[in-house]
């Protein structure tokens, strides 16, 4: 058994739609990376009211079923902190299985490059599939829930139907 390791990351369990389960996700990446503020707006701009914060900037990871779980540092549940603002109290879980990671950063690149495996705690414990992410608060969520849905990681996008024949 893998022992928990403390991450920093922020992670969030994310509610994609108005009824199905969350998705939990880390955002992973260096102190003013905007971390904290993607998770925030996320979080109040859910249309579902269903999305939490399961920690900011530490987290907990742990392996329960074969999957990673993230959990908050004690004292930590529930809180976060924003750029100018300072800390604030917002809706947390206790813990959240995860799906996704995303590293946030800067690129050029039109859409997100193909995933690369995310092991925080070795080879031996589960990974996730880890995107760098730069498109967008709102476009996150689009993307999470394409996945989910089945469709691909580029919303049906990298599938073009050969063309016509003329004639």
């Amino acid at each position: 058994m893998t022992a928990p390791l403390l991450l920093p990351a922020t992670t969030l369990a994310l509610a994609v739609d108005a009824d199905g389960p969350l998705c939990g996700i880390a955002l992973l990446g260096p102190p003013g990376a905007g971390k904290s503020q993607t998770a925030m707006s996320l979080m109040t701009q859910c249309a579902h009211r269903r999305s939490r914060l399961i920690s900011d900037d530490m987290s907990w990871l742990g392996v329960k079923d074969d999957r990673l779980v993230a959990s908050a540092p004690a004292g930590m549940a529930g809180r976060i902190e924003l750029r100018g603002t300072g800390i604030s109290v917002v809706p947390a879980i206790e813990r959240y299985p995860l799906s996704f990671a995303f590293r946030m950063g800067l690129t050029t690149e039109r859409q997100p490059a193909d995933p690369a495996p995310w092991a925080p705690l070795g080879e031996h414990g589960p990974t996730l599939p880890e995107f760098h992410w730069t498109h967008g608060r709102a476009g996150l969520i689009v993307f999470v829930r394409s996945i989910l849905s089945g469709h691909s990681r580029r919303a049906g996008f990298d599938y073009m139907p050969a063309a016509a024949d003329e004639g």
